[in-house]
């Protein structure tokens, strides 16, 4: 959706929703005491109305992507939804937790990537090992047959 559409569908524009925005997530960031890192984005999204206001913030698990947001009403700026990566509902913790383990995003976590990488290494060696065994007395058990 183009700026222009977006500033058609409501009544607040681009800067004023980002304002808005910045302004909610201080707020937030005090309420719930955490500190906003750095904005990650802002869009807008029609099913909702509204704008998600984006960042990176001292409660996110993952090292890419954000999971911390506020909803801004499209048109009235209010603040609709808070979205905390952690401590402000337990599914969302462990759902956000889960998501970085499983593709092992989890930031400032060097030790769990190295074991992720090392047990990828052990994985794949036994693999390897299983097949070439397997080869092995495939190869003795054909050598044994009587040829017909």
């Amino acid at each position: 959706i183009s700026s222009e559409s977006v500033a058609m569908m409501t009544s607040l524009n681009w800067r004023q929703a980002l304002a808005t925005g910045e302004r909610a997530m201080a707020e937030q960031s005090a309420l719930h005491h955490f500190t906003v890192q750095r904005p990650y984005g802002m869009s807008y999204v029609d099913v909702y109305g509204g704008y998600f206001y984006c960042v990176y913030s001292s409660l996110d698990f993952r090292g890419h992507g954000w999971d911390t947001s506020v909803l801004i009403d499209g048109n009235t700026g209010r603040l609709r939804g808070v979205d905390l990566a952690r401590g402000q509902h337990f599914g969302n913790s462990i759902s956000t937790l889960l998501w970085g383990i499983h593709y092992g995003d989890l930031r400032d976590w060097l030790p769990y990537r190295t074991f992720i990488c090392l047990f990828g290494l052990f994985l794949a060696t036994i693999s390897y090992t299983g097949v070439m065994i397997w080869w092995q007395k495939r190869q003795a058990r054909v050598k044994l047959r009587p040829n017909r």
